[in-house]
C-alpha cells in the first residue's frame, strides 16, 4: 500500500488561520473544550478533563496524513478558537469533516463557513479527494444549518445511526456531501462569499 505523507497545512482566510496542530499547541483552552459537556455533546464525544501530557498525546495520536487535526486561530493574535478533525480515505478518495468551535465569543460569526471553504479548496486540490462528507447529528442545528448554507447536498437522514457517548440512547445523523465538481461549479458561478452560499444566485 502506498504510504501517505504527513501534511503540514497552513491556510489563511480574511480573519482566521487554519493549520496543523502541533504538540506545542497544547493549552488550557483546548483542555477546557474537551471537558465541556455542551461542546462534546454536539460531536457525540464523552467530555473528559485531560492533563497537559494527555492532551499532547491526544494531538500526537493524529498521524496528520490520513487523520488530520487542525487548529483554527484568530489571525490577529493566533488565539485558538476551535479545531477540525478530518478523516481521509485515500482508497475511496474521500474525506469526512468534524469541527468544534470552542471559544464561545466566536459563536455566530460564520467561522465554520469561512474556514471550511479554504479547507475544501485545499483538499480538492492537494488532498487527492473527489468527495467530502459531513455527518452532523440531527440535533446539532447550527452544524446542519452551516452545511445547507454552504451548498452541501443532503444525502439522507440515518435514524438511530450512532450510539450516544454515554451509551444510553441512539441518535439520528444526517449525511451531507460535496463533490469536487459541484464545489468548483459553485465557485465558478460566484455563488459563495467566504464560504456562504448566495441563495439569490442561480446554479
Amino acid at each position: 500500500m502506498r504510504q501517505v505523507k504527513k501534511r503540514n497545512i497552513r491556510l489563511k482566510t480574511d480573519r482566521f488561520l487554519v493549520r496543523t496542530l502541533r504538540e506545542s499547541d497544547a493549552c488550557k483552552a483546548i483542555i477546557e473544550w474537551l471537558a465541556d459537556d455542551e461542546l462534546m455533546r454536539n460531536v457525540n464525544h464523552k467530555p473528559e478533563r485531560l492533563t497537559m501530557l494527555q492532551l499532547r498525546r491526544f494531538i500526537m495520536s493524529y498521524d496528520q496524513a490520513t487523520r488530520l487535526l487542525l487548529g483554527i486561530f484568530d489571525l490577529e493574535d493566533e488565539k485558538p478558537v476551535g479545531y477540525y478533525m478530518i478523516e481521509m480515505n485515500t482508497v475511496q478518495r474521500r474525506a469526512s469533516f468534524n469541527v468544534v468551535i470552542g471559544d464561545r465569543d466566536y459563536w455566530g460569526q460564520r467561522i465554520v463557513l469561512e474556514t471550511r471553504a479554504v479547507l475544501m479548496d485545499y483538499l480538492f486540490q492537494f488532498g487527492a479527494v473527489d468527495k467530502l462528507i459531513g455527518g452532523p447529528l440531527a440535533r446539532n442545528f447550527p452544524a446542519v444549518f452551516n452545511y445547507k448554507a454552504q451548498g452541501w447536498k443532503l444525502e439522507g437522514l440515518m435514524k438511530g445511526h450512532v450510539l450516544s457517548a454515554n451509551g444510553q440512547y441512539r441518535i439520528d445523523q444526517y449525511q451531507f456531501a460535496m463533490l469536487k465538481d459541484d464545489w468548483q461549479a459553485i465557485k465558478t458561478a460566484g455563488m459563495q462569499q467566504n464560504g456562504l452560499m448566495d441563495r439569490g444566485a442561480k446554479p
